[in-house]
């Protein structure tokens, strides 16, 4: 598969998020014409959209509420993308903005690409990236690969081929999920593409613990220290899921973005955040630890029956009762 430079210009070590009872928003997006609308037909077993092979046929973003095994999902079908408008200016804009709506509000995005024309246009990664940096969770389908997949060219080594393509051109889609599929035919690759989108999506909500988080961490500053021996990294939390985002505590405000890009790389491998943007930020840290846990109040050795005890010790010994677990009162 050859990558076009030219633009289309036509513990519980993890947990997972509470209220997971919602319907899953499930965007399919791409190009015009790449399989998009008959994939959710034969996904749905039934013709629920229409599909063409005349390109544009699907205007609108059309939402269908579908339960595969028990898991509501939200299926979104959506206009054939070949341009970004920050406003729509013409129908067909408006179509492409509704697409885009439809992406930043779903969970999972599956970027559906026809390998049959075996030269991918530069807008199709243009547009994983974007997924990504939206926050959204990638899953893509390689579609038509009856047309590749011989007895000399098997469906693993096409996976195989698309993810190192996606490596090259953006390192951060290392490992992306890659389903090669035919969706006229359900039984190529199809029955595949669900549970990867719902694997994907529990990657994408976990929360690594903080004790697992600080053991990962001192590995990594291990195996690669930064760049200056002034940096000083102390500790690290994550503060939220969907996008996994973490908070780094240290000496300094900011680091390198070649220190940022080796850690981010390093949590995705470690916890198998692959298919989705990791955000770090560096807090420069007021003290030993910003995590200040509130100390238990007591009453002392023994409690509050230990107490008595040396009160009454107190008061048969001196005639009066101890002062030291009060404080005086000043005048």
């Amino acid at each position: 598969i050859i990558i076009s430079d030219e633009d289309d210009s036509s513990s519980s070590v993890v947990q997972k998020k509470k209220n997971d009872d919602k319907a899953i928003p499930v965007a399919i997006v791409g190009r015009p014409n790449v399989g998009k609308s008959t994939m959710i037909n034969a996904l749905l077993g039934t013709k629920r959209v229409i599909a063409s092979s005349m390109p544009g046929t699907t205007r609108d973003a059309i939402s269908i509420p579908w339960n595969w095994q028990g898991h509501d999902i939200d299926l979104v079908d959506t206009a054939g993308l070949t341009q970004f408008h920050s406003t729509p200016q013409s129908i067909e804009d408006s179509a492409i903005h509704n697409a885009m709506r439809a992406m930043n509000l779903a969970h999972v995005v599956v970027l559906v690409m026809d390998v049959s024309e075996t030269m991918w246009r530069k807008f199709e990664l243009t547009l994983a990236q974007a997924i990504l940096e939206q926050g959204r969770v990638l899953v893509i389908a390689a579609n038509k690969m009856d047309t590749l997949v011989t007895n000399d060219y098997t469906q693993q080594q096409l996976v195989n081929d698309v993810q190192t393509q996606l490596e090259q051109r953006f390192p951060g889609l290392r490992h992306t999920p890659v389903i090669a599929m035919t969706s006229i035919d359900p039984k190529q690759g199809l029955h595949q593409l669900m549970p990867a989108v719902l694997d994907a999506r529990n990657r994408w909500s976990q929360t690594v613990s903080t004790s697992v988080l600080n053991r990962w961490l001192r590995h990594a500053i291990q195996v690669q220290p930064p760049p200056s021996s002034t940096i000083k990294i102390k500790y690290i939390i994550q503060s939220k899921a969907r996008p996994p985002t973490f908070l780094l505590f240290g000496n300094v405000t900011e680091l390198p973005t070649s220190y940022i890009r080796y850690l981010r790389h390093s949590l995705q491998y470690e916890f198998q955040f692959h298919g989705m943007n990791i955000r770090i930020a560096m807090k420069q840290s007021s003290g030993n630890n910003d995590i200040v846990k509130k100390k238990k109040q007591t009453t002392g050795i023994g409690g509050w029956q230990g107490r008595k005890r040396r009160m009454t010790a107190a008061l048969k010994k001196t005639g009066k009762s101890p002062n030291k677990y009060r404080k005086k009162k000043s005048k």
